[in-house]
């Protein structure tokens, strides 16, 4: 997302400097020092390769990263506004370092919010000692920022509430969002006599729940009207394929990742899309892929935590049905209003794309962000 807003920032007038890293989401994927895309110049910089899928891996990606990238960002001329990205969640401490000392003003986007993720993980145990020191030296960090850029109110106020230092003006909820023109709505063959097409695409991580997916798929398993359809890769992937063959739910398909070019005409295949948040989770991650769904104008059925941003975005559009984690027999009934009310699906579609218009296409996302660094630049020149 933020390689878009940095994008239309250069089309907008703003010299962009863009510091990030040399290898790509793929192990064997690498990337030049140097480069020149939409008009942004680009430095790229090395870091450890450990597996990430292991925390002391991933842990020691994240600091040679760190350090890498504040070694480039000192030798480069001092920005008029930092940005800096909860990916990776250290990168904070870096930009609170440069504005101790080189008085350079930030602008911070928590697309994660930290330590509370780690702690939902499982990663770190509540209220120990390591996760209190945690969230004091994060919640120090983040109040030095000029600008906190978060992805919606649930997590703004999941913040402030973690982090009563932080000042609540300095906040600013900014939905994600996707591209209109490259995700769109195709128009549909006859699928007359067709199962329907539950699809779940993107990240299957710990921030999302499957247990209650796994137990209403094996409820309708006999229904030939369905069909479902999981499209990408994460770590719990492996667990609901176990539970597939186990359970020998055989309308069920697992699939790699697409390219993006690809994205819109796999979207395209789902009659209905599937998104979970689990519970601990609200608030501390908002699944992008909604905004996807909503482009190209397809039904969402969410089940997961019954509080949050992505069902309170669902109801407030009127974009499908909403499900609370657990609730085996809610689920089954959703999915079976969804196989037998087309007309429904047509209309939950409908309302999507006409809410992403109105408020969800790139343009309009990625112009509030630059409102909100043209003000903290404009605030640091005074």
């Amino acid at each position: 997302m933020i390689s878009a807003v940095a994008e239309d920032a250069a089309k907008a007038g703003w010299w962009v400097t863009v510091v990030t890293s040399a290898r790509g989401y793929n192990a064997d994927e690498t990337y030049p020092a140097t480069a020149m895309h939409c008009g942004a110049s680009i430095h790229r910089v090395g870091g450890a390769r450990f597996n990430r899928h292991s925390v002391a891996g991933r842990l020691a990606n994240y600091l040679t990263f760190v350090l890498a990238s504040g070694w480039m960002l000192l030798r480069l001329p001092a920005p008029d506004c930092l940005v800096i990205t909860s990916a990776p969640p250290f990168s904070v401490f870096l930009a609170w370092l440069l504005r101790i000392f080189k008085g350079v003003p930030f602008v911070f986007v928590a697309e994660d919010l930290y330590p509370d993720l780690a702690i939902a993980s499982g990663i770190l145990r509540p209220h120990s000692l390591i996760a209190r020191l945690a969230a004091r030296i994060f919640g120090s960090a983040m109040a030095r920022a000029d600008a906190i850029i978060v992805l919606g109110d649930y997590m703004k106020q999941r913040l402030l509430a973690g982090h009563p230092g932080i000042q609540a003006e300095r906040v600013h909820p900014i939905d994600n969002w996707h591209d209109g023109k490259r995700l769109f709505p195709l128009e549909r063959l006859a699928d007359d006599g067709l199962p329907v097409c539950f699809q779940y695409s993107g990240n299957l991580g710990e921030g999302h729940e499957f247990g209650t997916l796994a137990d209403a798929m094996e409820c309708v398993k006999d229904d030939a009207r369905m069909r479902f359809q999981f499209v990408g890769r994460g770590k719990r992937r492996s667990w609901l394929e176990n539970e597939a063959a186990t359970r020998r739910l055989v309308h069920c398909s697992f699939h790699d990742y697409v390219p993006e070019e690809e994205l819109n005409a796999s979207l395209n295949r789902a009659d209905v899309c599937l998104v979970t948040v689990a519970r601990g989770f609200e608030g501390l991650l908002v699944p992008s892929k909604i905004y996807g769904i909503m482009a190209v104008g397809r039904p969402v059925l969410y089940y997961g935590a019954p509080e949050g941003d992505v069902p309170a975005l669902v109801r407030r559009h009127e974009l499908g049905w909403v499900v609370e984690q657990g609730d085996v027999a809610g689920l089954v009934c959703a999915l079976r209003e969804a196989v037998a009310r087309p007309e429904l699906r047509v209309k939950f579609g409908a309302n999507a794309r006409r809410a992403f218009d109105a408020h969800y296409d790139r343009p309009l996302a990625t112009a509030r962000y630059l409102r909100v660094w043209e003000a903290v630049a404009a605030n640091a020149r005074r």
